[in-house]
């Protein structure tokens, strides 16, 4: 779920106002919630009322998640310092748009990858539009980037013979790993046991940073999983 909230600052008061967001904003991540860019608009650029104003694109892995958050009494407790720092706030509700450059901005492509040692060596075709990104346990310890293609999709070119697997929980996700390294460079997940997950920082010449991850509430997994999902 992406929303833009244009914020403007009540002058003279931009140091109360970037407190409170920042306590806002860990109060959203508890609910997988992200600002992911800050854009400042200075007063000189719009009317001369002495105001600074923000541009925040945030991102929800869900409308449920958006709600607890709005819910949460630790941003409700936040309600004075918010009417002492924001003059006003526009919140647009919107969804990924097209992307004009970076990473995979084509759409699907063929990728090679591995783990950190070289012993694990993989090609892989998918679109980077549709990558994700987890708060579960395990995502969240790992910084796994998810690229979930069909296995037609996935060829292991090397490195068959250093794989372990862990598994936990409902057995169903196989998280593979390399055992020289230690590197989680692909597996198979619960949401698709017929599919490849490929951890998009283990892929060769892509820098993670160009790469707008959609955000999946993996710590809600069964609701999540009956709604929207970028890789179907």
């Amino acid at each position: 779920m992406l929303l833009v909230a244009i914020i403007t600052a009540r002058e003279g008061e931009l140091d109360a106002f970037r407190a409170y967001e920042r306590d806002a904003a860990a109060v959203m991540a508890r609910h997988g919630g992200v600002i992911e860019r800050v854009v400042v608009i200075p007063p000189d650029h719009v009317a001369s009322d002495g105001a600074v104003r923000e541009v925040h694109v945030i991102r929800f892995p869900s409308a449920r998640a958006l709600a607890e958050y709005r819910g949460d009494p630790d941003l409700l407790a936040l309600a004075p310092a918010r009417e002492r720092a924001i003059a006003a706030t526009e919140i647009l509700v919107g969804e990924e748009g097209p992307r004009y450059g970076g990473p995979g901005a084509s759409g699907v492509e063929t990728y090679t990858g591995g783990c950190h040692c070289g012993a694990v060596r993989f090609r892989v075709t998918g679109d980077l539009r549709t990558v994700t990104e987890c708060n579960c346990s395990i995502c969240t310890k790992k910084g796994f980037l998810h690229l979930i293609v069909p296995s037609q999709q996935f060829e292991l070119l090397s490195g068959r013979e250093v794989l372990a697997t862990y598994t936990f929980n409902t057995g169903v996700a196989k998280h593979t790993f390399c055992r020289v390294c230690g590197m989680h460079p692909f597996y198979v997940p619960r949401s698709d046991p017929d599919k490849i997950d490929v951890n998009v920082r283990c892929l060769d010449d892509v820098d993670p940073r160009q790469v707008a991850a959609a955000l999946f509430d993996g710590r809600h997994w069964e609701a999540a999983i009956e709604g929207p999902v970028s890789w179907r």
